[in-house]
């Protein structure tokens, strides 16, 4: 049942145990991708009556933030080093916040801007991961319409008209870039993946998200419908591949993350900065993020986004159960559950009796067989009918930050006040030029 290419980096999607589940109970199975989003700092110094002075070099990798008229002034220019209005932007490798004059920055002044921003055309580096069930049209375009990127799930749509109707309602909701989730792992059913892509180009979906085996085959007909494609993954080898084969981007989860958090468990915080060396594509964050802090963390590791889902589960566009979303509010960072590594097929779960259960059979040894009768069509106990204490729900340590329901602006506004304050306290700490 192990898939041979980026087996461990899977967020919330469809598990593989549970296409093995289909074919025992003719569920309609998958769990959904987390996925973590993205944010960034919407306030920038005044812009300046005359260019700036010239900057030194900005390190491969930097972050600068860019008065809006100098951007729109150098916009097609080299990247990587400063032009002459001072912009600078980045290449590869770790990332750093430029410090500011230490006045507050004014709100329409100035923009932020990654790879990630610049291949995917969206004003922040903020990503909602597609959701099983959970990501449909209303989430992505109130996530598109925030500023960040959000994914309709293909596999959630029995047919394939229903999935071009949602992607054609996400489109009646924003005018923004749009995503859509594919699934790429094997399944006892067979998956319309040739037809999903085909729907992608023929709607013209700006982006694509795949998960699972290798997307070697969806590569090309992708890119000549003019669609991008970012895989996920769970570890710098995996993400070499993805490279390789033409990628446009790659998300890393970490171990935090809900779903699969992949069979090593490597955290986040040493997960992405191994990727961002082994790779010059635009590396995605994923796993453990759910405010504006850990956005600045991720962009000082490398990364060119944060990919949320657990944190956007706990908004009020998503289409969750309010009893499974009071959960979220309620429980900490250690209400989950790490099961099924024994068995090949790691999973980060909600804390209840019957993951806890789970886990006890697997310590004195078990089967996927014995286990289906435990778990067989759980998973949307908790999503659609709130009983939590039943579900077997994907869920990331990140819960533990969470502690309201806003909207998806409220979470992404937030975000960005958040990615300033922490800016500012960098700057305080780390002067320009350090004292040797």
């Amino acid at each position: 049942m192990r898939a041979t290419f980026g087996t461990e980096g899977w967020g919330f999607e469809s598990l593989r145990a549970y296409h093995f589940l289909e074919s025992r109970r003719g569920s309609n199975w998958s769990l959904f991708v987390v996925a973590s989003a993205i944010v960034l700092v919407r306030c920038l110094p005044p812009v300046p009556t005359e260019a700036p002075p010239r900057q030194t070099a900005t390190p491969p990798g930097s972050i600068a933030f860019v008065p809006r008229q100098a951007w729109n002034r150098t916009q097609g220019a080299g990247l990587g080093r400063p032009g002459p209005n001072g912009r600078c932007s980045r290449e590869r490798g770790a990332a750093r916040i430029l410090p500011h004059n230490g006045e507050r920055f004014r709100e329409g002044t100035g923009m932020f801007e990654t790879r990630i921003t610049k291949l995917f055309n969206i004003k922040y580096p903020i990503i909602c991961g597609g959701m099983m069930w959970l990501g449909r049209a209303e989430l992505v375009a109130a996530v598109a319409n925030a500023g960040g990127l959000g994914f309709i799930t293909a596999s959630t749509f029995p047919t394939l008209g229903e999935l071009r109707a949602e992607i054609r309602k996400a489109r009646d909701l924003t005018d923004k870039p749009i995503g859509l989730n594919i699934n790429l792992f094997p399944a006892a059913r067979p998956q319309p993946i040739e037809e999903w892509v085909r729907i992608a180009v023929e709607e013209k979906v700006e982006v694509v998200e795949s998960s699972g085996r290798s997307p070697e085959k969806i590569v090309e007909p992708l890119h000549e419908g003019g669609v991008k494609l970012m895989h996920k993954v769970a570890g710098a080898r995996f993400a070499r591949t993805a490279e390789r084969l033409g990628c446009d981007a790659v998300a890393v989860v970490g171990f935090e993350c809900g779903g699969h958090p992949g069979l090593d468990t490597v955290t986040t915080l040493v997960m992405v900065p191994l990727a961002v060396d082994a790779v010059k594509i635009p590396v995605v964050a994923a796993g453990g993020f759910a405010d504006g802090r850990g956005l600045v963390a991720a962009l000082a590791l490398g990364a060119d986004a944060v990919l949320m889902g657990t944190r956007f589960m706990a908004t009020k566009e998503c289409r969750g159960h309010a009893g499974w979303k009071q959960h979220l509010v309620e429980a900490g960072e250690g209400d989950t559950n790490y099961v099924m590594r024994t068995l090949g097929n790691p999973n980060r779960v909600a804390k209840n009796p019957l993951t806890d259960k789970v886990l006890a059979m697997e310590a004195r040894g078990t089967t996927i067989e014995e286990l289906l009768p435990l778990i067989g069509g759980r998973s949307n106990v908790a999503f659609d009918d709130g009983n939590v204490e039943e579900g077997f729900a994907p869920l990331g340590q990140s819960v533990g930050m969470i502690h309201d329901v806003p909207t998806v602006k409220e979470l992404i506004d937030r975000m960005v006040e958040d990615a300033e304050a922490a800016r500012d306290r960098i700057a305080r700490a780390i002067p320009e030029k350090v004292a040797r």
